[in-house]
């Protein structure tokens, strides 16, 4: 006997209306919907070397799960598992130059897409002195307080 899966019908973006009775941009809902994704460490490298990508979310990164974009392209331009390995256990992502289609320099944006999570857009850059370094702590009225 087959049982039939609901079928959830949510809007793909919404928008909201502002002051002077404007629509503001629109708004994805994947960016607001679902867990919070973890945070990442990394993400910057000399040109044409590798990116690594750090995370102590081990579940996040399981493997097959985890669609990854590039630079706003079409979702259906998926940077495909030969340009990028998941290291489960070492809790890494490493993305080759080659994901980047000859273009690995400069400021680049990964679109990380998994089911139950908000969609994650990570900086990742290309650069000269390359610091292994954690991404600088923006100020946010929470940590204004202490």
């Amino acid at each position: 006997m087959k049982t039939a899966e609901a079928i959830r019908k949510v809007p793909t973006s919404l928008y909201r209306v502002l002051e002077d009775g404007s629509l503001s941009k629109e708004l994805r809902t994947e960016y607001l919907t679902g867990a919070k994704p973890p945070k990442f460490t990394g993400g910057v490298a000399k040109p044409g070397e590798e990116i690594v990508l750090e995370t102590e979310d081990r579940e996040y990164l399981k493997e097959g799960e985890i669609k990854a974009y590039l630079d706003k392209q079409s979702f259906t331009t998926e940077i495909n598992s030969s340009s990028m390995e998941i290291l489960e256990e070492e809790r890494k992502m490493v993305i080759s130059p080659k994901a980047f289609k000859g273009k690995a320099e400069g400021e680049h944006t990964l679109i990380l897409v998994r089911d139950g999570y908000q969609t994650l857009e990570l900086p990742l850059s290309f650069k000269e002195e390359a610091v292994e370094k954690l991404p600088e702590e923006r100020l946010s009225p929470s940590n204004l307080s202490s």
